[in-house]
């Protein structure tokens, strides 16, 4: 009886030792066949995030010498969207189509133009205005009750 249990034990730890070794072995495994993006963008240290179709980001790359290249597997979950972003830049989200997608061993290029933020001047103008207007008032105001009691004293 306690060479069966032995003899349980052991295939029991073996069982243990090979299923974990299994799920080793398939963590290393995912992949498959892999393409290529190259993200062509007018800013130099922008951030590069492909997105897929559940709205991930799947894959990262910044911007050097004019593009991104950004390797991925074609057997994974399909990119959707490219997001490129950069500091004083406006952020552009592009869709990619089915025909803008690279095959196997493949490269689909998409070019994205950066707009650099522009400063709000009407809103500025509008404070300077006021804040010259406050000025001329309180200098007239001034001067006025300046000549008032100037007068007075004749």
């Amino acid at each position: 009886m306690k060479t069966i249990k032995n003899l349980f034990s052991i295939f029991v730890v073996l069982l243990v030792l090979l299923s974990l070794a299994s799920v080793a072995i398939a963590a290393d495994s995912v992949g498959g066949d892999k393409g290529t993006y190259v993200i062509k963008c007018n800013v130099n240290g922008a951030n590069v995030t492909l997105i897929d179709i559940n709205g991930n980001a799947a894959y990262n790359g910044t911007v050097q010498n004019g593009q991104a290249t950004i390797p991925v597997y074609l057997t994974g979950t399909p990119i959707d969207k490219v997001k490129v972003e950069a500091d004083g830049y406006t952020t552009a989200v592009v869709t990619i189509g089915d025909d803008c997608r690279p095959g196997v061993n493949g490269t689909a290029t998409i070019t994205v133009t950066l707009k650099q933020k522009t400063i709000p001047w009407i809103p500025i103008i509008l404070i300077v205005l006021i804040i010259i207007l406050i000025i001329a008032y309180a200098y007239l105001y001034y001067k006025e009750k300046k000549e008032k009691t100037l007068g007075g004293l004749n």
